[in-house]
């Protein structure tokens, strides 16, 4: 895949320069294995690469990001009973559930985890 062609399926990216995100192309051999990804390899290749630039923009823009510290960034709602109340802070509710994989971190991220799953088989009997 080009940045030309990366930049035809995510047009939200087309701002990004070919440099950048030929720099990310380069790095995506280890996580694919094109045989086995098949015809979902330029979708999923296009979201790995969706999801490694809108990660490094999120941490260029919170370095606090870069080490999971995203706590307090944005609250939630509160619940008032009483004299007491509890805050549920959403970035502390996606830490949880981004403890599974990095890759649920973004949107681009979470549709390369949903294709991966795809083409990689169940537990097989013999």
């Amino acid at each position: 895949m080009t940045p030309a062609e990366f930049k035809e399926r995510m047009p939200e990216f087309a701002g990004e320069s070919d440099t950048r995100v030929q720099s990310i192309i380069d790095r995506a051999a280890p996580y694919f294995n094109v045989e086995r990804w098949g015809t979902l390899y330029p979708d999923g290749l296009a979201y790995w690469i969706a999801h490694n630039i809108a990660l490094a923009s999120a941490i260029a823009a919170n370095p606090a990001a870069a080490t999971g510290d995203l706590t307090g960034t944005e609250v939630g709602r509160t619940k008032r009973v009483g004299e007491a109340s509890v805050q549920v802070s959403k970035s502390e509710a996606m830490l949880l559930k981004q403890a599974d994989s990095p890759f649920m971190r973004t949107l681009y991220g979470q549709q390369y985890l949903y294709l991966l799953r795809r083409i990689i088989p169940g537990a097989l009997a013999v």
